[in-house]
């Protein structure tokens, strides 16, 4: 039962490393593909969930103009709004 939670333990932390990684790499994937703009990020749950990012890099990879809601006081609405114009636009150029 020991020897089972060991190798359990190991896979979880070899997982866990390698969702790190992936989410280093994407991370310096967006910031190179934002170098012309202002636009920044550093955590990639917390950074895209408003939508912003994610329409600047479609406007910018597919060479689209989509609308982009960018207040300063934005409520989950202003982000579902931004998601599901990206997730629209994706469905339609698929």
């Amino acid at each position: 039962m020991e020897k089972h939670s060991n190798m359990q333990n190991t896979i979880n932390q070899l997982v866990g490393s390698q969702e790190k990684t992936q989410s280093k790499t994407f991370t310096k994937w967006i910031n190179f593909r934002l170098a012309n703009s202002p636009l920044y990020i550093q955590n990639i749950s917390h950074d895209l969930r408003d939508g912003i990012i994610l329409l600047s890099l479609m406007n910018g990879i597919a060479n689209a103009n989509l609308p982009i809601i960018n207040k300063k006081k934005m409520t989950r609405v202003h982000y579902i709004s931004n998601v599901s114009v990206f997730l629209e636009f994706l469905d339609k150029n698929k």
